[in-house]
């Protein structure tokens, strides 16, 4: 990171309008903006079993945002909106441009879905979170007191898209054990920090 920052954009975000984006911005000015009708993001959550699935906190990404996942909560950025699904598991998110992923939360699971998923679908089900138990060994030993980290694999960071970070960190114990809890489904790297 670090270096010069050339520009600055402004977004704008209202339920039932597209996103305006600002030109770029160097200095301190004004900017108009003419916002277009749009068509909101709605659907369900819901859970393995079928039944709604209640106050799950989602959030949107779109190109150039970050939403970090630390445990069974989002960390997200301050222009992402968030909200929580409704008692039938319903969300409305405002309408977006380009290609976003809704993302959604609990202690039960999560959900992702990007633009191409919702078109086919609506109903959206939670993923059971994993877990990853294993012993961090160095020198052939078991090594007390490292810190792990787990990650997607194959997520990379790509200008324009959103970006979607599982946080997952652990201690190992005096017998170099280690436990890593709310692992989404897929590849996962691991490593000692």
């Amino acid at each position: 990171f670090g270096g010069t920052i050339e520009a600055w954009y402004v977004r704008i975000d209202a339920k039932g309008y597209k996103p305006a984006l600002s030109s770029p911005l160097q200095d301190s000015g004004e900017q108009d903006f003419a916002l277009e009708k749009g068509q909101d993001i709605t659907g369900r959550i819901l859970m393995a079993d079928g039944k709604p699935a209640v106050g799950i906190k989602m959030a949107i990404g779109f190109g150039g945002s970050d939403i970090f996942i630390n445990g069974a909560d989002l960390m997200m950025n301050r222009d992402q909106p968030a909200l929580t699904t409704d008692a039938m598991g319903k969300f409305d998110l405002p309408p977006q441009l380009g290609n976003f992923i809704i993302l959604g939360v609990s202690p039960e699971g999560y959900v992702r879905a990007d633009q191409d998923q919702l078109a086919k679908s609506s109903d959206l089900h939670l993923i059971p979170w994993g877990a990853i138990d294993g012993t961090i060994m160095v020198d052939g030993k078991p090594a007390a007191d490292e810190s792990i980290n787990g990650y997607e694999a194959n997520q990379r960071y790509r200008a324009g898209e959103p970006y979607v970070n599982f946080a997952l960190n652990a201690k190992s114990d005096a017998q170099g054990k280690f436990h890593l809890s709310n692992v989404p489904a897929g590849d996962m790297a691991i490593s000692r920090l």
